[in-house]
């Protein structure tokens, strides 16, 4: 007897690409932070102009605030990933019996 439950896999899989996703796109914002900061400080690359002000301390503050809401997200993001890990790993799937 097989048991197969290909709906529920497919959703898991689906569900942990998005979220796989979404923490390389938190990982490259975290990379490119200190580029964007050295960039508003020294002025180089267009850095300030690109979040809309010529200010040193508006620029800065937009790109903080921006990595603390990518930060807080991924936080979420990241809770929902273990979430779905320990309920796919709890719960046994619903199955059809094929003979």
């Amino acid at each position: 007897m097989i048991c197969i439950n290909k709906s529920a896999i497919y959703q898991f899989q689906e569900k942990h690409g998005l979220v796989f996703v979404w923490l390389i796109f938190a990982a490259i914002e975290a990379i490119s932070f200190p580029f964007a900061v050295f960039g508003v400080i020294f002025h180089y690359g267009g850095y300030r102009e690109a979040v809309g002000t010529s200010s040193l301390f508006g620029a800065l503050l937009i790109y903080i605030i921006t990595l603390l809401i990518v930060a807080f997200c991924t936080r979420i993001v990241y809770s929902f990933y273990l979430q779905l890990k320990s309920r796919a790993d709890s719960n046994p799937p619903r199955t059809t019996n094929v003979v």
